[in-house]
């Protein structure tokens, strides 16, 4: 069967949200101080396998001061019998396809991109143009790599504006 990749950025869905807090329960998946609830409330899309769900992303949307703009970080969460099957570089993209749609409904946000921190095992053998349209862009204190992708509509302001 097909996965099912559900839009739920800023839906406010009961469903969708229950579902992201049972799979975070049953996986321990936050820390002790994250109330699931709240957490919810960031979700952007969840991936389902019939009525199973096997991945999840949300996104937290601040100021990038390295590079002087508002960029929506993405955490994503895969069920782990189904982490073999590339779902995440799915998520990565159904992802940014529903964050860029907001972005450009709403240009007075100034929504630069997407950011993520790429926490994967061996990620820093692999070329840096294979991580879906994202740029290196430096490292974390904890030395995993900070990546962006910037959005195609955006631009910033010429030197001296």
């Amino acid at each position: 069967m097909p996965i099912n990749f559900v839009p739920a950025w800023k839906k406010n869905d009961p469903r969708l949200e229950q579902d992201a807090i049972d799979l975070w329960t049953k996986l321990d998946a936050l820390t002790p101080d994250t109330n699931p609830k709240t957490h919810s409330k960031m979700l952007s899309v969840v991936a389902y396998d019939g009525e199973a769900v096997v991945a999840l992303s949300t996104l937290d949307v601040r100021y990038f001061e390295q590079l002087r703009q508002k960029f929506a970080f993405i955490d994503i969460l895969v069920e782990p019998s189904n982490r073999m099957q590339k779902i995440s570089v799915d998520m990565m993209r159904q992802t940014r396809a529903v964050i860029e749609a907001y972005a450009l409904e709403r240009p007075e946000e100034r929504l630069a991109g997407m950011a993520a921190v790429f926490k994967k095992k061996g990620i820093g053998r692999m070329p840096i143009g294979t991580g879906g349209r994202t740029v290196l862009v430096g490292y974390t204190e904890e030395g995993y790599q900070l990546r962006v992708a910037w959005f195609d509509h955006f631009t910033v302001p010429a030197v001296g504006e």
